[in-house]
């Protein structure tokens, strides 16, 4: 929302800027930035101070050789435990809760339950391997290893991700507080609090917003993240004398995470189960089939599948959707008319001597309500040119490789387009070979409206699988020059 506030008043004529910068957001919504070329000087004046208060700490003696190594063993017990841990109980709920397969998104109506018992559990974990390394005195070595850690993590995106350098921040309050720790027998706590609350700030938004954004399928990062979070909090929990029962205690609320997300892991009216069908029209071979994308039928689609179940045809190319899913189950269908789009494709312009390319005008004008028509041909097929109702598109660079997506292609769908009022297409290209054969798929979203397909209703306890191309009625055709 503050971005908004931004934008509306900002000057958008001109997006030229001889800097990069990196920005991050407060938790009063306040934005901070600060250009790129601070992200190695902060490094190095991390490194320089971590160094620094570490050969202070060994020429004193508040730092042992002996305790820094043995503050690495309760680090990686926790880190790769609590992911790997993690990571093992996501694959057992896809087992015990099958459903789950069908929100394609990867995040399911329980979600947030299973984040929160994925930092709960982190933090058992965490708080349980470093009750053995409990005295105060040992407080300020076992927080060397963590901290050095962190300053590697901000090394790899310093140099990797840029737009994370910003996490070199909590590091800097880190080597503040192993400063004190090792000037202080036994510092205030509160300090320390204080201290540790930039990295809270910063660093606790992504350990709830990877799964969301990205699935539950890395939920394990959610467990890694709270792990390095509870680590850069060592100036506080380290001196806690109960971490042991502070274990079973979060021990105990991962426990009730996970008994409440149980309970809410079946599909209802209030949590409706996503399902598909589609009815795909093949007007070349007369042939019609139903299709669908779940893992695994329901009551309301299963009926037009029956005991025939195959492959469908069109699974391979997989209709644009965010996800890129496509088709798991097939069948027979009944062939119904349908209005087929009005099709012109020839030549308009002879062979170019000097070129030795042609010209081809491509015509679809659909002959029924549509909502949009996808074209195919195979991705090692390149044109010399080519514009879209007169729009030409721009090549794209990825790295040093340059691309275009019709005259150096990488993938068999042609184009998709979303028609409005059941425009027409019209499509001009010049190629050197002999024209492509184009698979047209023509859709409209009105597979339940269609009276002689009979199509009933869904129940409140289901709804249109989204993210996908879903309750559609398509007329595939190949298109081949007159």
């Amino acid at each position: 929302m503050p971005l908004l506030t931004y934008f509306k008043d900002a000057n958008l004529t001109n997006f030229e800027s001889d800097e990069d910068l990196i920005y991050f957001n407060l938790p009063m919504g306040e934005m901070i930035s600060y250009p790129f070329s601070w992200i190695l000087p902060m490094l190095i004046l991390g490194f320089l101070l971590f160094f620094a208060v570490l050969v202070y700490g060994v020429s004193t003696r508040k730092l042992l050789l002996k305790g820094i190594l043995k503050g690495t063993l309760p680090f990686f017990i926790s880190l790769l435990g609590s992911g790997f841990l993690v990571f093992l109980f996501w694959k057992l709920c896809q087992i015990i809760y099958p459903g789950y397969a069908e929100m394609i998104n990867g995040f399911t109506y329980n979600g947030y339950y299973y984040i929160a018992f994925g930092i709960f559990f982190s933090l058992a974990i965490s708080f349980y391997t470093y009750h053995f390394v409990s005295k105060a005195k040992d407080q300020a070595s076992v927080f060397v290893f963590p901290l050095f850690f962190w300053l590697l993590i901000c090394t790899l995106t310093a140099f990797y991700l840029k737009g994370a350098a910003y996490f070199i921040i909590p590091g800097f309050f880190g080597i503040l507080q192993l400063w004190v720790m090792i000037r202080q027998k036994r510092p205030n706590l509160f300090l320390m609090l204080l201290l540790s609350l930039p990295a809270l700030v910063l660093i606790l938004p992504f350990v709830s917003s990877f799964p969301v954004a990205l699935g539950l399928k890395i939920l394990f990062v959610a467990g890694i993240l709270t792990v390095l979070l509870f680590t850069l909090f060592l100036p506080v929990f380290g001196y806690f004398k109960s971490k042991k029962s502070l274990a079973i205690l979060l021990g105990l609320v991962a426990i009730t995470m996970l008994v409440i997300a149980h309970f809410k892991s079946d599909f209802n009216e209030e949590r409706p189960r996503p399902d598909s069908l589609v009815y795909i029209l093949d007007e070349d071979n007369n042939t019609a089939s139903w299709n669908s994308y779940d893992s695994k039928l329901d009551d309301w689609n299963k009926a037009y599948f029956g005991d025939n179940l195959g492959k469908s045809e069109v699974t391979d190319n997989a209709f644009e959707s965010k996800y890129g899913s496509g088709f798991k189950y097939s069948a027979t269908a009944p062939v119904v008319k349908i209005a087929i789009p009005g099709i012109i494709y020839k030549i308009v312009k002879s062979e170019d001597s000097l070129s030795r390319s042609q010209s081809y005008s491509l015509k679809i004008a659909p002959n029924r309500k549509v909502n949009r028509m996808e074209l195919y041909v195979n991705s090692s097929y390149n044109f010399e040119g080519f514009t879209v109702n007169g729009l030409e598109a721009k090549s794209m660079r990825v790295g040093e490789e340059s691309y275009h997506v019709f005259k150096n292609r990488w993938n068999d769908r042609l184009l998709t387009y979303h028609a409005a009022n059941s425009d027409t297409l019209i499509i001009n290209f010049t190629t050197k070979n002999t024209p492509p054969e184009i698979v047209l798929y023509e859709s409209s979203y009105d597979l339940l409206d269609n009276p002689d397909l009979n199509v009933k209703k869904r129940d409140k306890s289901k709804m249109p699988k989204p993210f996908a191309l879903n309750d559609a009625v398509i007329i595939k055709k190949t298109l081949k020059v007159e």
